[in-house]
């Protein structure tokens, strides 16, 4: 699939039944359809996190220094979700099927292989109908499904009766929600590449206040060995799928340089003075200009964006940087950067899902 500006678009479908699914492989079928497409017209590779995938993206690299290769953000959130709570499926899936549909409007869903989100739903769908379930082990019904396996029954009788387990599943649902939230957002066909590292400081930010705030627990000055737990997960997970291109979207976005932003978290820094930020931008823009005038040229074009100097300093720049999207910003205000404001239009315009294995281009 390439994804353009416009839609998802079906390039080619290849049977790789009999094929090792090596980098090399893949490698050459990635090749193959940029090279029809064009490579000029090619920004990135969109795949999930596998290691012949980042194998992959280093081979298209090596012969495209300015395609980059994206780990999907939904597949590393879901990844993330795996590693924090894992309930038990076999339970759930017990607990699903023993519902009578007199007891209940809600259908319960299945649990799928592909996606870990998917149990979290289920938990949802069980808690929801708690008391129905309460309601269904002390029917005179219930002795019917007893009779099939007494153990089993027995067991989901002493759980569905239980309030400790019942705080627990409402417990994982809160502190979860923040991870569930942001999948909603990354898995749309809305192009958020720029809004990524944001919203993943805040989705860890709004865990850590969640958790603390069922342990009764003081932000700055207590400690929880539970998130600690959780942030080391999430930060892992994050330095794994992150890339170079994240940080230059970051910066290109307009709304990270306003005062409304900035005022809204206590340690909030302009993208220009954050070292990493900074670090990732200057290494993803030597990868694009090969010819040091170039790199010169839209270094100087990026300081005076973020300095807020010639046009960019005027109200009515600055009075947007906040409100409209950055899209419109740069097509407002973009004209004294002309070579900025044309990476600005690429990568502020960027999925961060895949579907199957995308290419995202120009066209």
């Amino acid at each position: 699939m390439a994804v353009s500006e416009n839609n998802p678009v079906f390039l080619k479908a290849v049977d790789a039944t009999d094929e090792v699914k090596s980098a090399e492989y893949v490698g050459k079928l990635f090749l193959e359809v940029i090279s029809e497409v064009g490579h000029e017209n090619v920004v990135q590779l969109i795949t999930d996190n596998a290691a012949v995938c980042k194998a992959t993206g280093l081979r298209v690299k090596a012969k495209h220094p300015s395609i980059f290769w994206t780990p999907c953000v939904v597949h590393t959130l879901n990844l993330a979700l795996k590693n924090i709570c894992t309930p038990d499926k076999d339970l759930l899936e017990s607990v699903a099927f023993t519902i009578y549909n007199k007891y209940s409007k809600l259908k319960l869903l299945g649990v799928t292989e592909t996606r870990f989100v998917s149990t979290l739903i289920l938990v949802k769908r069980i808690f929801q109908v708690k008391s129905e379930l309460q309601r269904m082990v002390i029917d005179e019904s219930w002795r019917f499904y007893r009779e099939k396996d007494s153990q089993k029954a027995q067991k989901i009788k002493e759980i569905l009766v239980s309030d400790l387990w019942w705080d627990n599943v409402e417990y994982m649902l809160d502190f979860s929600e923040p991870i569930v939230s942001m999948l909603r957002v990354a898995d749309t066909d809305t192009p958020m590449l720029h809004l990524v590292y944001e919203k993943w400081d805040s989705m860890i930010e709004e865990i850590r206040k969640r958790v603390f705030r069922h342990k009764k627990k003081n932000t700055l000055t207590d400690e929880s060995k539970f998130y600690d737990e959780m942030h080391e997960v999430l930060v892992r997970r994050w330095n794994k799928s992150s890339t170079l291109l994240h940080c230059l979207a970051y910066s290109l976005n307009p709304k990270y340089y306003s005062n409304e932003w900035l005022s809204e978290g206590i340690s909030r820094v302009p993208p220009n003075l954050d070292e990493e930020i900074s670090e990732g931008r200057n290494a993803c823009f030597e990868r694009l200009f090969s010819s040091v005038t170039m790199f010169r040229k839209v270094r100087e074009e990026y300081g005076k964006f973020a300095t807020a100097i010639g046009n960019f300093g005027r109200w009515e720049a600055l009075s947007e940087l906040y409100t409209i999207n950055p899209l419109a910003w740069w097509g407002n205000h973009g004209s004294n950067a002309p070579t900025l404001a044309s990476h600005a239009f690429r990568y502020n315009n960027l999925y961060v899902y895949y579907i199957m294995l995308a290419i995202y281009c120009l066209k």
